[in-house]
C-alpha cells in the first residue's frame, strides 16, 4: 500500500506508514451506517392506529308491514273464499234434506227431486234461511269459526284476539246480505282495499278474520266431519226421495 504523504510502500495490512508514520488512507474504515435508534424503556410508544370499523351489512329489503291483529296474521282472501264455499255446500245439502223432507210431508216430491212451489217449498225456505243464519252467528260468536272456517284454517276474532262474541257476530252476519251481493263481489272489493282485509260487516262489527292453525289431527277431524255431513246429507236425500215416491 503506497503512503499518500511520503510515497513509500507499506504492507497491505499496515495501518501507519513505516517511513513517516502517517495514517494510511486505505486502512481507514468507512463510517458505519447510522444505526437504528434504540428505543428506551421509558420512551412513550407511538399511538396505535385504530383499524377502521367494518362496513355495515346491507339491510334486508323491506317487504311491507305485516298485517297482524292481536298476535294473529290476517287471513288471506283466498282462504276465506274456501271457507265460504265449504259452508255454502253444507247449506245446499241442508236445503236438499229439508226440501225433500218437507216435500214428502206436505206434497211436492217429483221424479227428479221436490217441487219449489207450495207449502213444502215455503217451509223449506224458512227452515234453511233460519238455520243458515243461526249456524254462522253462533259458531263465529262462540267459537270464532264455522266448520268451513275450521277446515280452511281461519277464525273470526275481536281486537283482543278472542272469539268476537254474539253481538259482533250478529252484526257481521246481518251485513253479509250486502257483502254477499253479486257472488260476494261487494265484500271482496271492500276487503281488498282494507288494510286488515275487513269486509263491510267486519268494519261495522270491529271484527277480523285471521289465520288459525288447528294442528294436523284437528284439521283432519274437521275435514272428516265435513265429508260425513255432506255424504250423509246426500244419502238422506236419496232415501227420503225413495220413500216419498213409493
Amino acid at each position: 500500500m503506497v503512503c499518500t504523504s511520503c510515497g513509500s510502500s507499506n504492507p497491505d495490512t499496515a495501518i501507519h506508514c513505516g517511513s513517516c508514520g502517517a495514517l494510511l488512507s486505505a486502512s481507514a474504515k468507512p463510517a458505519a451506517a447510522n444505526p437504528p435508534p434504540v428505543a428506551h424503556a421509558d420512551a412513550p410508544s407511538p399511538p396505535a392506529v385504530a383499524a377502521p370499523p367494518p362496513a355495515p351489512a346491507p339491510a334486508a329489503p323491506h317487504t311491507g308491514v305485516d298485517r297482524i291483529v292481536a298476535g294473529y296474521r290476517v287471513a288471506a282472501l283466498g282462504d276465506r273464499l274456501i271457507a265460504v264455499i265449504l259452508d255454502t255446500v253444507l247449506m245446499l245439502v241442508l236445503f236438499g234434506v229439508v226440501g225433500m223432507w218437507a216435500g214428502s210431508r206436505w206434497g211436492g216430491v217429483t221424479t227428479s227431486g221436490f217441487d219449489l212451489a207450495g207449502t213444502g217449498a215455503l217451509v223449506t225456505l224458512a227452515i234453511v234461511v233460519i238455520l243458515g243464519f243461526i249456524y254462522p252467528w253462533l259458531c263465529e260468536g262462540l267459537l270464532g269459526m264455522t266448520l268451513g272456517k275450521a277446515v280452511a284454517g281461519v277464525k273470526v276474532i275481536n281486537e283482543d284476539g278472542a272469539p268476537c262474541g254474539l253481538g259482533p257476530s250478529l252484526i257481521r252476519n246481518i251485513l253479509r246480505i250486502i257483502d254477499a251481493l253479486f257472488l260476494y263481489l261487494v265484500g271482496y272489493f271492500i276487503a281488498i282495499f282494507s288494510r286488515l282485509r275487513q269486509r263491510l260487516g267486519d268494519h261495522l262489527a270491529r271484527t277480523y278474520v285471521v289465520e288459525k292453525e288447528l294442528g294436523v289431527l284437528n284439521r283432519v277431524l274437521m275435514v272428516l266431519l265435513w265429508i260425513v255431513l255432506v255424504a250423509g246429507g246426500f244419502v238422506g236425500v236419496y232415501f227420503i226421495h225413495a220413500a216419498g215416491r213409493s
